[in-house]
């Protein structure tokens, strides 16, 4: 859940601190999950290992955040 969750909290608090850095803030649904193991709720709720992996190098991506030498350490999948 993105409202009310650790990332809110986060934003406020560099926000009183008037810290300006970038900031990708990401969460499940806001809904009750179903009975499923906890893999397949993690995946349900787009934040499995590889789904914040994809998240984060998009955003690298998109704001271009590396340089071209660092980029070598990204791999695409």
């Amino acid at each position: 859940m993105l409202a009310g969750g650790a990332g809110s909290a986060v934003l406020e608090f560099l926000s009183k601190e008037e810290i300006k850095i970038d900031f990708l803030s990401f969460g499940s649904k806001d809904e009750f999950p179903q009975h499923a193991s906890r893999d397949e709720q993690l995946i349900d709720s787009n934040i499995s290992e590889e789904n914040i992996e994809k998240l984060v190098k998009e955003y690298i991506k998109n704001n271009n955040l590396l340089s071209i030498s660092d980029s070598s350490n990204i791999k695409d999948d």
